[in-house]
C-alpha cells in the first residue's frame, strides 16, 4: 500500500519519479496526480494496474499564475482510455479528482456509468470542481452504485 495523500490531492506524479521506484508489489494506491499526458503513460509504464484493487486519483491541469486557473493538459478522450484500460478491471474502488476539467469529468461519468467498465468496481467517490457552475449529470453513475457513489 502507498498513501501519498495530504489535504487537498496527493503528489504522486510520475514524471517526478526516479528509476529507483520499484511498485511492483502495491495493490493499492492513494494520491495519484496525473497534469500531463507524460504522467499518465508513466504510471501505465511503471505502475501493476493488474494488482490494484483500489486507486485514488486527480486529474489536474498546469496551474497558470496569470488567470489563477488550472488548464487541463489531458483530454476528456485520453482520460477515457485510461479508465478503460482492461489494466484496471480488478479495481474495487476508486476516487477520482478533477479540478477544473469539465470535460474529462463529463466524460469519465459518463464512461464509469456502464457497468463493463471495470466490472468489479462497487464503490466510486468523486470530487473537484468542474470549472463551471453546472455538475455533470450523475444519474447514470447513481443508477449503478447506488449509496456506493459519493460526488
Amino acid at each position: 500500500k502507498l498513501d501519498v495523500t495530504s489535504d487537498y490531492y496527493g503528489y504522486l506524479v510520475p514524471s517526478r519519479l526516479g528509476s529507483a521506484h520499484n511498485p511492483g508489489r502495491l495493490r493499492t494506491l492513494s494520491g495519484l496526480v496525473l497534469i500531463t499526458e507524460e504522467d499518465l503513460a508513466r504510471f501505465l509504464a511503471t505502475f501493476p494496474l493488474e494488482r490494484f484493487s483500489y486507486l485514488s486519483m486527480a486529474f489536474r491541469g498546469e496551474y497558470d499564475e496569470t488567470t489563477h486557473h488550472r488548464n487541463p493538459q489531458i483530454s476528456g478522450a485520453v482520460a477515457d482510455r485510461f479508465i478503460r484500460s482492461e489494466r484496471l478491471a480488478r479495481l474495487t474502488g476508486l476516487t477520482v479528482g478533477l479540478d477544473e476539467s469539465p470535460e474529462v469529468y463529463a466524460q469519465l461519468a459518463q464512461t464509469l456509468a456502464d457497468p463493463t467498465v471495470m466490472p468489479r468496481l462497487r464503490q466510486l467517490s468523486f470530487y473537484g470542481r468542474t470549472g463551471n457552475d453546472k455538475p455533470p449529470p450523475f444519474d447514470g453513475l447513481r443508477a449503478r452504485f447506488g449509496h456506493r457513489f459519493h460526488a
